[in-house]
């Protein structure tokens, strides 16, 4: 293909497809080769020129030779005078998802560190071809996606970037808010480039209060959905408004600066005095260049950076649905600004000890259509709001967010990025969260009302800390290319709270606790916001009531204030993982059932953020109080940076390694008062991050070592690569011994040796037990092989494996591990009993499957989907009450989770019968809980097994009290048929833990024609 007329191809000529059948999702990880290198001064001498970001010579050239780029282009696309140049790898032309290089730069220009993630080995000639087209892809994609919208035939393309916006069409669930916009990508999976497209649409799902918007990478090749991630971040309703200092600080809330906690303990301290409204005179805020907020002409709080107006909603059968949602101003549907109120004057007063009488659209008994758009208090929001987030776009301009690095403006004065895409901000809704599309589309701010308050107050637009998260997710969206769930989600979310908290730490705050260290305090976000709360979904009395005190502004609305003494915040690094719960008699709040899942993205989020406050602490406190602006600011810097040298799809400990380089580059001093804040917090040199994707966030290895240099061993595993087949390896077979080494310190580390040592007559490793000369960068991971066989002729052996590693040059990076591998085991399926005797039994005679509950506790959830939960909860060989059985186990999520046998033909002239050993505490209320045997005849559906029984029940509830033994006998009407059975166990949710469980420690099938379970044999040959 001529891939320079691709867009040629893409603008014109389309033809409507045939009918589309929806293919399955199959999503693919996006393979790039990512490092984080850091440059000392040595190396940067070495290169004999000055480096130039539009002609960088040795540094691009050193990337291009060491990744095999081939016929790839590195495109320049930052502002020359950015700490951090950025370039984005093109293949004829055509940008390759998600593949950039970055380049640190000190204070003199000169590059400290190159971040890469690049895609490498795909010349052009190789390149795969286009077989659908843009329309065609989007609607493959809609198909998977069940999505009820109709993609038009026609493109219109866009004069300021590479998109082609297709029109849409809605369906009877689904409402488009604007055209999709698709452009074409290579997408790196595996070893090979995927000829791609990627798109981004946005509309109202029917039933849902919130907008839908997607950014999808569909295949090119067959319509596949290759990778797929919301754009809608979510922090429940609060309340902005923005009173502001002489100095153009916003104030934190109406009561003025509150933060931090006037005497650091949880005693129901709540302000009474309301700050006074300040009527500022401002062209800008605190930014260097002389951009206005508002043209000389203006009427409205229409500006280039910032569109702020009261976003109406829409009626439906007389209740609020989110039809009326924007993110652009309709004046249609109601939508208005706020409109001068005497020349270039926007002067609402606000009475914030009247909030409770402020209009809101749909919290009230009865919602209305008719907008009172000359209500001040509404307009006084708008004003606020409009106001704030200005603040928030000049205060991080000048830290590198500006329009080269993608951030929000109609008019970029041709500094770079895309234009056109000013942020709106909706003042007064019912509802908070934020919409962060890529750079060229507008996102949203959308500030309204938190419900879980006896008051309902509208906050939207008072709360800076609040505020200021919900901006920091569109920032993010901008630097980061980053999922929503997992760890990627948690980074976000606590970048956010970290914007939000940072903003209102000031030089006054340094001995803000008498005989304590500087910046001791404990600050909370979101307190205004959360005042008076009251949540449905937990037992507990309104905040304020008699037992249960007020401690919004301790707290906010996490579970600790953020605070560097760990009397106030215990959280270290494990608090992540979904098993490790925090610290016992540490009085964790809860905010909307999100304390009881670590692993939720703003309760892991949390831990993020209190690291990044350590590390900040640190620097603050080492600055003289003269410089504490300067040195706030340069730190708000330094997370700019350190967001655009993230990799795709941040881990914790790569986030981490990224903002201390970015450090680094300016001061050695600066890095390691940062690096010891995150060693308390149990990042340090040694912490290992869980598996990139991992929804549970188990596997997190805490650290808390303050040193530069540590060696981890990250995996073992030992594979069969010649023998049976049958994935075990046994005497006589040939096998490979698989280590995963991992750089967990802050330094290249390029002497490593690594060693397995054998057990003469168990193992033995016939071509070398040692690999020397191993180079890792900081966060790289090696897998090394060696060859592998087993000596020993007992069966069902048990084999102890250590492998040994150290660097010869910095011993102190070492590491140690071990693992045993059953070895010598054959499985034979000839048995009609399974006692859970065996794990590769059961891994091999029982499915399972996996109900779409999401993963959820009192509607906070993980994002797992389907068989993701397995991860999180699932059927497990473990001992129970000291016997080996399968049991499914949760305390407080809600599952729906089952394992089948494999199909077998029941005998003719026997009736099956179903034999089984069990203990289960299938007891949660209010709703029922339960264990199910179920049955498919003929492959059929799947249904409850009762309606087959001749005796015994097919549902197991309440207390099993002990072990017992239950026989469920099937009738005559199996005889000679195709059937599966399968144990599946459902529980909803709950506020107090309750660990129900089913275990199962003996099943028999009696009546079966052929034997369904399998033994473990000794296998010695």
């Amino acid at each position: 293909m001529n891939y320079a007329s691709l867009w040629l191809v893409l603008a014109t000529g389309f033809v409507a497809p045939a009918a589309i059948a929806a293919p399955p999702d199959q999503s693919e990880p996006l393979a790039l080769q990512q490092s984080l290198q850091w440059l000392s001064p040595e190396a940067v001498a070495k290169q004999s020129v000055r480096f130039d970001a539009n002609s960088p010579s040795q540094l691009l050239t050193t990337y291009r030779s060491k990744l095999a780029l081939d016929d790839s282009q590195l495109v320049h696309s930052s502002s020359d005078a950015s700490r951090v140049v950025q370039y984005r790898q093109e293949i004829a032309g055509i940008e390759v998802f998600g593949a950039r290089l970055g380049i640190l730069r000190d204070s003199t220009l000169q590059p400290r560190a190159v971040a890469a993630s690049l895609a490498a080995k795909h010349a052009a000639a190789t390149l795969p071809s286009f077989a659908l087209d843009s329309s065609q892809a989007l609607r493959h994609a809609f198909a998977t996606l069940q999505l009820d919208a109709a993609v038009g035939v026609a493109a219109k393309t866009s004069s300021n970037d590479r998109y082609l916006r297709l029109p849409l069409s809605a369906g009877a669930t689904f409402n488009p808010a604007r055209p999709a916009r698709i452009k074409p990508v290579w997408y790196p999976a595996g070893e090979r480039l995927v000829a791609a497209y990627y798109a981004e649409f946005i509309g109202k799902q029917a039933g849902q209060q919130r907008p839908r918007a997607e950014a999808l990478v569909i295949s090119a090749e067959d319509g596949r959905i290759l990778r797929r991630q919301s754009q809608i971040h979510d922090l429940e309703p609060f309340r902005y408004r923005v009173y502001g200092a002489a100095d153009a600080h916003p104030y934190f809330d109406p009561y003025g600066f509150t933060s931090p906690h006037p005497t650091g303990v949880a005693d129901g301290y709540k302000p009474t005095a309301w700050a006074p409204m300040n009527l500022l005179s401002l062209v800008k805020g605190p930014i260097s260049r002389n951009d206005p907020w508002l043209a000389d002409s203006a009427t409205t709080t229409q500006g280039n950076n910032v569109d702020a107006f009261f976003n109406a909603e829409i009626l439906v059968d007389g209740e609020c649905y989110g039809e009326g949602w924007g993110p652009g101003f309709g004046a249609a549907e109601g939508d208005f600004r706020a409109t001068l109120t005497g020349p270039r004057t926007f002067d609402y007063p606000y009475d914030a000890a009247n909030s409770q009488n402020d209009f809101s659209q749909c919290l009230v008994d009865v919602p209305t259509s008719t907008i009172p758009t000359n209500d001040v208090a509404l307009s006084a929001k708008i004003v606020q709001a409009f106001y704030v987030t200005n603040w928030l776009h000049d205060r991080f301009y000048d830290a590198g967010y500006d329009e080269a690095a993608g951030n929000a403006q109609a008019d970029n004065y041709g500094r770079g990025g895309i234009a056109g895409d000013p942020l709106f901000v909706h003042a007064g809704y019912y509802s908070t969260f934020a919409y962060a599309p890529a750079d060229g589309e507008s996102g949203s701010l959308t500030l309204g009302t938190n419900p879980s308050t006896t008051s309902r107050r509208d906050t939207g637009a008072f709360d800076l800390g609040v505020i200021a998260h919900e901006w920091g997710h569109t920032m993010f969206g901008r630097l980061t290319l980053s999922a929503y769930y997992g760890q990627q989600g948690a980074l976000n979310e606590g970048t956010a709270d970290f914007i939000g908290l940072i903003l209102t730490v000031r030089e006054q705050d340094r001995y803000h606790q008498a005989g304590k260290p500087a910046f001791y305090g404990a600050y909370a976000v979101g307190a205004y916001m959360n005042l008076d709360y009251d949540f449905r979904g937990d037992d507990l009395p309104a905040a304020g009531t008699p037992g249960n005190p007020d401690n919004s502004y301790y707290h906010g609305i996490r579970r600790y204030p953020y605070a560097v003494d760990k009397q106030h915040n215990p959280l270290t690094f494990k608090h992540i993982a979904q098993d490790n719960l925090v610290p016992a008699n540490s009085n964790p709040f809860d905010w909307k059932g999100r304390a009881m899942v670590n692993a939720e993205v703003h309760t892991a989020g949390e831990i993020w953020t209190t690291a990044l406050w350590a590390c900040a602490r640190n620097v603050l406190a080492a600055a003289p109080s003269s410089q504490f602006d300067a040195t706030h600011q340069r730190f708000l810097g330094w997370l700019v940076d350190g967001l655009k040298l993230f990799p795709v799809d941040a881990t914790y400990t790569e986030a981490r390694t990224a903002l201390l380089t970015a450090i680094r580059a300016d001061s050695e001093a600066d890095y390691r008062r940062c690096r010891s804040g995150f060693a308390d917090r149990g990042m340090g040199a040694g912490a290992v991050s869980p598996e990139r994707y991992s929804f549970s966030l188990r596997g997190v290895k805490e650290s808390f070592r303050d040193m530069e240099r540590a060696l981890d061993i990250v995996g073992m595993r030992l594979v069969e690569t010649q023998g049976d087949g049958d994935g075990v390896l046994d005497r006589n077979e040939s096998g490979q011994l698989k280590v995963s080494l991992r750089n967990t310190g802050f330094d290249t580390l390029d002497a490593i040796t690594l060693v397995v040592p054998p057990i003469p007559g168990f193992y033995d490793l016939p071509q070398q037990i040692f690999i020397e000369n191993i180079a890792l960068a900081p966060e790289e991971t090696r897998e090394l092989s060696f060859d592998f066989r087993v000596r020993s002729n007992r069966a069902l052996l048990s084999l102890p494996v250590q492998a040994l590693a150290w660097d010869t040059r910095h011993p102190e990076a070492f590491a140690a591990d071990s693992k045993t591998f059953d070895v010598n085991v054959d499985l034979r399926r000839d048995s009609f009993v399974d006692s859970a005797a065996h794990a590769a039994t059961f891994a091999a005679d029982w499915s399972h499957d996996f109900a779409d509950y999401y993963a959820c506790s009192v509607g906070v959830c993980l994002g797992a989907e389907g068989a993701q939960q397995a991860e999180i909860f699932d059927w497990k060989r473990q001992r129970h009450n000291g016997v080996w059985s399968y049991v499914i186990s949760e305390p407080q999520l809600n599952f729906n989770v089952a394992i089948a046998t494999q199909p077998f033909t029941v005998s003719a002239g026997t009736p099956l019968e179903l034999l089984l050993r069990h203990d289960y505490d299938l007891e949660r209320a209010p709703r029922p809980t339960s264990g199910t045997v179920e049955i498919r005849v003929d492959d059929g559906e799947w249904e409850n097994a009762a309606a087959y029984l001749s005796s015994g029940s097919s549902v197991f509830s309440g207390l099993s009290n002990g072990w017992r033994n239950d026989s469920l006998v099937f009738n005559a009407s199996l005889a000679n048929r195709r059937v599966q059975l399968r144990l599946r166990a459902s529980a909803p949710t709950t506020y107090r833990a309750n660990n129900v469980h089913w275990a199962v420690a003996r099943i028999e099938l009696r009546g079966a024609a052929q034997a369904p379970f399998s033994r473990a044999v000794g296998d010695t040959q």
